[in-house]
């Protein structure tokens, strides 16, 4: 969803040609360049490390019905969107997110690792990050993205490594992935974020055509793949073998 909802309200916003007022965080004013507005009236309300399925929680259908009503009574007459499955449509698929000046200017690490660890769907929590970490750390420098309470805080990876010790880590988060030779992630949202940013993407898994943890569940990885406009490689068998993924690491860097 996130990929395709970014990459339709650029679509939106270009090939209308009308002024287009975007709805988000104030951090995340980077995914939308080409609004000519932005509303903050933002409400985070499930706690991100339990977020479950967002558009079905009664209390974000409450808040999203009164931010219509407030949206129509700034904004007469405008048409509101909201996220949808049918948002793949029509998006341009070209579309990536430019990082600011800012975050250009900051070291980029050459490995980007997205350490998730979230109670919600703890199955996709993979538990040799820190190993992984290291093993790339001894070929070049390594950073981490994510959420500062929903990753592992993996020690030996410089402070300035961490993407959220910066005030606007999205924005560096994006810089560091367009600029990475490698993002490693497992099936999860910072692996969404590096297809839409058109970062040189791996994905661990373990049998291949089923989801790490969940063998009952197929994977998403086709669907990662042919939306991306980079290389996407899954690395196969490597959620219950870090040596698999070592050797990933070593055949691109090396």
């Amino acid at each position: 969803m996130l990929m395709h909802w970014v990459r339709y309200v650029y679509s939106q916003t270009i090939l209308s040609g009308e002024p287009t007022v975007v709805c988000c965080r104030k951090d995340h004013k980077i995914l939308f360049p080409a609004a000519s507005e932005y509303f903050h009236d933002w409400e985070d309300l499930q706690d991100n490390d339990k977020r479950w399925r967002t558009a079905k929680d009664p209390a974000f259908k409450a808040y999203t019905t009164r931010l219509r009503d407030l949206l129509s009574l700034r904004y007469p007459g405008a048409r509101i969107i909201e996220p949808s499955q049918d948002c793949e449509d029509g998006a341009i698929h070209a579309f990536r997110p430019n990082p600011s000046d800012a975050a250009q200017a900051t070291e980029a690490p050459k490995v980007v690792i997205a350490p998730r660890h979230r109670k919600h769907g703890a199955h996709r929590n993979y538990l040799y990050w820190p190993q992984v970490a290291a093993y790339a750390s001894s070929i070049c420098p390594v950073g981490l993205v994510g959420a500062k309470a929903t990753s592992i805080d993996i020690e030996g990876v410089p402070e300035h490594f961490k993407a959220w010790n910066h005030e606007n880590d999205l924005d560096v988060t994006v810089s560091w992935m367009q600029r990475a030779r490698m993002v490693i992630t497992s099936d999860s949202g910072m692996a969404h974020l590096a297809i839409l940013c058109g970062a040189k993407l791996f994905v661990i898994y373990d049998e291949p055509g089923l989801e790490a943890g969940k063998s009952e569940w197929p994977w998403t990885f086709e669907h990662m793949h042919d939306n991306s406009i980079a290389p996407c490689q899954a690395i196969p068998y490597g959620w219950g073998n870090p040596n698999i993924v070592y050797e990933w690491i070593s055949r691109v860097l090396q």
